[in-house]
């Protein structure tokens, strides 16, 4: 008999006593002999066991920006409403439209996000009010792949801003011109609405993608006004377009919309503007840049 300390194929140490030919247990090459007989083993100590609980699973917390985007998306949240605005429109209190991915209509290859800023309704109206600015910055818009990826299709930083004055009521599309500019950092400045008009702005160029690849939007921007006796509310949204230049339709058939987010009043400060057509869920799992 022979004496010798082995490791098990189960990962295990054993001291035996063999007879040569202990290959039946399946233990390593060390107690492996030349000579296969049939084995006689004695274990006369096994090496102690510890066994520890797997480690919990991570636990995720939203950053400060995703759980912000997350309160402007979800149904409720609106901190004011926009005057002149009939009630019974489904976007007069704020978020409607997609919550959750769902592909591009077939065939389409472009969006545009977009913003509108109203008078706040019950509100005072500023002294100041015509002359008061509303300023911009980085505003950009995102689109989600189908194979998980976020694709940069609008960026202030490459792109003017256009938008007119529109009838708070979009009837009929009446709409006049604004006034606009361009500040030196890039941001942009635009006169305010008035109790009949709305400011309604969005990117020159539409953002582009491949036919069959869209299946979700992402929009943000900072926004914030110069006076601080205005009251103004501002909501974010997303059109698909059916190509880069597709003109504007009456019913709609070239730009559906995706959707629109809540109501967020307008302060001093710069405040981050957000609108996604993703669910909470699908946003947390794979964030676009920038609330990661």
């Amino acid at each position: 008999m022979t004496t010798t300390r082995v490791t098990g194929t189960d990962g295990k140490q054993y001291d035996v006593d063999y007879d040569p030919g202990i290959a039946a247990l399946g233990l390593d090459a060390a107690a492996q002999v030349a000579t296969v007989k049939p084995a006689t083993v004695t274990i006369r100590s096994v090496a102690p066991v510890v066994v520890t609980a797997p480690p919990p699973p991570p636990t995720t917390t939203p950053s400060v920006a995703l759980a912000e985007a997350i309160r402007q998306n979800t149904v409720g949240n609106s901190e004011g409403f926009p005057k002149g605005v009939p009630t019974s429109y489904d976007w007069y209190k704020g978020k409607k439209g997609l919550a959750g991915l769902a592909p591009a209509p077939a065939g389409f290859t472009a969006m545009t996000g977009w913003g509108v800023i109203y008078q706040q309704v019950g509100a005072p109206v500023s002294p100041n009010s015509k002359a008061a600015a509303i300023q911009m910055q980085n505003f950009k818009a995102y689109v989600h792949l189908n194979d998980g990826t976020w694709l940069k299709v609008q960026d202030q930083a490459s792109m003017n801003i256009d938008g007119a004055h529109f009838a708070v009521d979009f009837a009929g599309n009446q709409n006049t011109p604004w006034s606009s500019q361009k500040l030196a950092d890039g941001s942009v400045t635009m006169d305010a609405p008035t109790d009949k008009y709305n400011d309604h702005f969005y990117p020159g160029p539409r953002g582009v993608f491949a036919a069959g690849k869209a299946d979700g939007v992402y929009v943000v921007c900072d926004m914030k006004i110069n006076d601080p006796a205005a009251n103004f509310v501002v909501q974010m949204g997303a059109d698909w377009w059916r190509d880069a230049t597709a003109p504007y339709l009456a019913d709609f058939s070239n730009n559906p919309g995706l959707g629109m987010a809540n109501w967020i009043k307008l302060t001093t400060a710069y405040r981050t503007l957000y609108y996604t057509s993703l669910s909470v869920a699908q946003l947390t799992a794979n964030p676009p840049p920038g609330l990661k």
